[in-house]
């Protein structure tokens, strides 16, 4: 997906070792706490409610299994955001991604909205945005995607789903290449947490170790990882680049999908374009019977 293609390279180094934080988003809301009504933090049973994971780090992925097992038929919402700047201070990429799953009605939207791209030899004064929304129906097996350019031309594409890889396990994953984490205990509106902070990547990780590192992860007592974020720079083309993503579940039970309004639009021009594609096959084929 040319531009998008972007971030899904971008998610497969995360993967590897990066995703998270952004210093200007927060963690889940919560009740305000007064003098005599502080906020709970204590090491007493540190990790004791997150399953793989222990203050050597985390030993194994049972907590993103427990993260899925939680959602697996629930409606909820993510958004992940991602930013990408070389040391210069000039930014070659930004990206939202919102998606909401509705699980009564088993439908996905997408939206994708990026600006620029992984080619470092730009100045930043000229970086393209795009626009990408994808409407999933696993009832019907529909998968329908519309592309807005920046010059305004619209494509639209079906087929295998292509929507970026935001998902918990790249979001958590920068946390194994620290170096040490520190585990806490907080109490929030909607219930207990986890606090995983990772301060320092270790000496064979993804991440420059002469550079800022901080990669955090919220998560729930009953599984649900509500937010993972990190700060962190990798090496690109020769390049520092730094690397700022947040990603938050919200609206847990709460979500539905409405069909886009391009939806019958985009139905339309794809039977055309295939009926334009059959139609050189079908005069060939008479010719050659005469």
């Amino acid at each position: 997906m040319s531009r998008l293609s972007l971030l899904l390279v971008l998610l497969v180094v995360l993967t590897a070792g990066c995703n998270g934080i952004s210093s200007g988003s927060s963690a889940p809301d919560r009740d305000p706490y007064g003098v005599d009504d502080p906020l709970e933090s204590s090491l007493a049973n540190p990790g004791e409610n997150v399953a793989g994971l222990t203050e050597a780090g985390f030993q194994n992925d049972t907590f993103v299994r427990d993260h899925h097992a939680v959602l697996e038929n629930r409606s909820y919402a993510t958004t992940q955001t991602t930013t990408a700047t070389l040391a210069n201070g000039t930014t070659v990429f930004e990206g939202h991604v919102s998606t909401l799953y509705d699980r009564r009605h088993n439908q996905m939207l997408q939206t994708e909205r990026t600006r620029g791209s992984w080619e470092l030899n730009t100045d930043g004064s000229d970086l393209e945005e795009r626009t990408t929304q994808l409407w999933v129906d696993e009832e019907t097996e529909t998968r329908i995607s519309r592309i807005e350019h920046e010059n305004g031309s619209v494509e639209f594409d079906t087929g295998p789903p292509r929507y970026s890889r935001a998902t918990v396990y790249s979001a958590v994953s920068p946390l194994r290449e620290a170096a040490e984490i520190a585990i806490e205990r907080e109490t929030y509106a909607d219930g207990r947490y986890t606090v995983v902070t990772g301060t320092e990547p270790a000496a064979d990780s993804t991440f420059l170790e002469d550079e800022p590192f901080s990669a955090r992860a919220f998560i729930r007592d009953d599984g649900v990882v509500r937010y993972a974020a990190i700060n962190v720079t990798i090496r690109r083309d020769g390049e520092r680049v730094h690397v700022d993503q947040n990603y938050l579940v919200e609206d847990i039970g709460e979500v539905s999908a409405n069909r886009p309004d391009w939806y019958e639009e985009a139905k339309e021009e794809l039977e055309r374009e295939e009926q334009r594609e059959r139609t050189p096959k079908a005069e060939t084929e008479t010719e050659i019977e005469d």
